[in-house]
């Protein structure tokens, strides 16, 4: 097994799962299962947002859940952000989302990477 890991300002961290997805076309959502974590993104279009955003849906349990606003570039779309806790190190998410089509039949490329906080 190949290990990654990255350091810089927030300090230094450990991926410990990685992929990449590509879904059916006009897939509406994604769920991500790590451990006992699970990590619903739908995707949203929002004609009054300008550019991109990600708004927390809901956490229910162990699940959190959340709304993917307008990544729909066909160059991607890049997100990165704490979202919990694993074996008591703080967790953080990144995601790359990429559009190729035009909704509904769009096809979406994800790519994503979990991290623990190591010092």
């Amino acid at each position: 097994m190949t290990e990654i890991s990255c350091s810089g300002p927030q300090g230094s961290f450990k991926e410990i799962d990685s992929g990449s997805s590509v879904l059916i076309a006009g897939a509406t959502s994604l769920r991500i299962q790590l451990d006992d974590l699970a990590f619903v993104f739908k995707f949203a279009s929002k004609k009054e947002i300008s550019g991109q955003a990600v708004e927390q849906v809901s956490v229910e349990g162990k699940t959190l859940t959340l709304d993917l606003v307008n990544f729909e570039n066909p160059l991607g779309v890049s997100w990165q952000s704490q979202v919990g806790t694993l074996d008591g190190k703080v967790l953080v998410l990144c995601l790359y989302v990429t559009m190729i089509g035009n909704i509904p039949s769009e096809t979406r490329i994800i790519t994503h990477s979990f991290y623990t906080k190591e010092a």
